[in-house]
């Protein structure tokens, strides 16, 4: 980001701070959830928990979600509202920025949720601020302890704080959170998936999934995906979106006449019903596996050493029909390094150049043997 933008950002954010007053119904609450569609996957029970635990004709509850994948979550979850923002065009568009802060302060929430763990000021924060609530959020993380800004934020506007370690998997901070609101720890039934849509394969198949949401990098050699799944006698569908274009063409290339490349074709609703519908997922450690996962549907990643313990393995208290997905990772002894590699250079990242592509096609015949597509 560059510093002129950085700069307005600030400005914006003591403006907005200066002029915040609580008010609104304290029964209409405004649930933020920006990052990912992973998280957003990891997160579902758990929304769904929240809903339970704030039951219709009571509550109101809205969900303002990144809109890479709000158009799924409309489709899955029983909330009252949803407002979708472009989480890049908030924090570069001063139009888009004041339009979107509007809404929220039109809502007249009364109360907020505000459960990513690894919330930015100049995001969440400023969004709470616009809503003119406050809430539940985690306490600051280590990453921002340097922020002062962020922890005066924190003190002003979120109680209760929830503390949890860095390290934690993704739906451990999940139930933690939960817990502090009192939540009983029983999930709610997971919703039916609706019927695959036309623009699903027809008969059995697989999904790839190449990228890796961190570049070409950190995603698995495409070359090797053709040895990775010889032992997959189905057709395969290759995604990615439209910035993959290239390593999904590659993928399906190594695979054959038998994949057929997506790539920036389908809608976050198509992309997650292909998913929803899939024999077997395989890829890099993103978004779509455990996506899949809370599908039930047979996953495998390639993982890296990026954020160790945050995303596998999954922790044994899962929702009925969860299937966790198996991971591949090679030993490195720098896990933990965040993706800021000191080994790689400009290069690919070892931890996941140095996975070998008979330990995939190993993970997938076992699971393949377990889980076996009727």
């Amino acid at each position: 980001m560059r510093l002129s933008a950085k700069i307005a950002l600030t400005r914006d954010l003591f403006r907005a701070l200066a002029a915040f007053r609580r008010g609104g119904d304290p029964e209409n609450l405004l649930v933020v959830r920006l990052d990912g569609f992973g998280d957003f996957a990891l997160y579902l029970p758990y929304a769904l928990a929240l809903r339970e635990l704030y039951p219709h004709g009571k509550y109101r509850l809205t969900l303002c979600a990144n809109a890479d994948w709000c158009e799924v979550a409309e489709k899955l979850l029983p909330f009252d509202g949803f407002i979708p923002l472009e989480v890049r065009r908030y924090m570069t568009d001063y139009a888009y920025r004041r339009s979107m802060n509007a809404r929220l302060a039109a809502g007249r929430f009364g109360g907020l949720v505000q459960p990513r763990f690894f919330r930015e000021p100049f995001l969440e924060d400023r969004l709470a601020l616009a809503a003119g609530c406050g809430g539940a959020a985690f306490a600051v993380t280590p990453v921002h302890l340097q922020r002062r800004i962020a922890r005066f934020l924190q003190k002003r506007l979120y109680a209760p704080r929830i503390a949890c370690p860095v390290d934690l998997h993704e739906a451990a901070k999940n139930r933690k959170f939960m817990e502090s609101l009192g939540w009983n720890g029983v999930f709610p039934p997971r919703p039916e998936l609706p019927p695959p849509l036309e623009s699903c394969p027809a008969g059995g198949y697989a999904v790839v999934l190449p990228g890796s949401g961190k570049g070409a990098r950190a995603a698995f050699p495409p070359e090797r995906w053709g040895k990775s799944l010889a032992d997959v006698k189905l057709k395969i569908a290759v995604a990615g979106s439209a910035n993959e274009r290239e390593l999904v063409a590659a993928t399906a290339a190594a695979l054959g006449d038998r994949a057929v490349p997506l790539a920036g074709t389908l809608s976050s609703v198509e992309f997650a019903d292909l998913l929803a519908h899939a024999a077997l997922v395989v890829g890099n450690d993103t978004g779509g596996i455990h996506f899949a996962a809370w599908c039930g549907v047979p996953a495998l990643a390639v993982a890296g050493g990026g954020h160790p313990g945050c995303y596998y393995p999954y922790p044994p208290y899962l929702p009925d029909r969860v299937l966790p997905p198996r991971f591949v990772a090679a030993e490195c002894p720098h896990a933990g390094c965040a993706w800021h590699c000191r080994r790689s250079g400009d290069g690919a990242f070892p931890c996941i150049a140095d996975v070998a592509a008979e330990s995939v096609a190993s993970g997938v015949r076992r699971l393949l043997a377990e889980h076996p597509f009727e």
